[in-house]
């Protein structure tokens, strides 16, 4: 038990007492100390909900435990990535084919991250075919532009997030 001294009288008073013993004034924090103390929780606040709600929906979700792949390291002379009009047509070209196969139903870049919606033909491929394919897709957009470093898997049907894939992390799969 800590003894304070009565903001009235200036005696000392027991930390646990409800009044003091001495003068009957209230023991507890001035109305000064409780509006420090509400607005110290209102900053708080505030800066947890710009951390939790501060990205936009079209970022990739955080990386859970339950990656289904191991992340593959970026491809040897990747800051020498060809670029060139022909590269561009080539993975322009297999996406193309993905999406005649119905593995892909189509794949578009309204933000920095590419949305790929996959077709009826995505859930019975083997895990590597499905990283070969979204690492060729991912590449094609990354060459266009360097921040497009991560793709989200979307539903063809409800447009549901159903995964997401990124050179550093891998596929994950939700």
């Amino acid at each position: 038990m800590a003894m304070i001294e009565c903001k009235e009288c200036k005696n000392q008073v027991s930390s646990k007492a409800a009044t003091c013993p001495h003068c009957g004034t209230k023991i507890g924090p001035t109305a000064e100390e409780l509006q420090y103390g509400i607005a110290l929780i209102l900053v708080i606040l505030l800066f947890a909900g710009f951390w939790l709600f501060g990205g936009s929906d079209d970022e990739p979700p955080a990386v859970a435990s339950n990656t289904v792949a191991e992340a593959p390291q970026p491809p040897a002379g990747w800051l020498a990535l060809d670029r060139s009009d022909e590269m561009q047509a080539q993975r322009r070209a297999f996406i193309d084919q993905l999406q005649a196969e119905g593995i892909l139903h189509r794949v578009e870049k309204p933000t920095r991250y590419p949305r790929i919606y996959v077709g009826p033909a995505w859930a019975p491929l083997a895990v590597d075919d499905k990283r070969l394919f979204l690492n060729s897709v991912l590449t094609y957009y990354f060459a266009e532009d360097p921040e497009a470093d991560a793709a989200i898997l979307r539903d063809r049907l409800d447009g549901r997030d159903v995964g997401r894939y990124s050179f550093q992390y891998g596929l994950e799969l939700f």
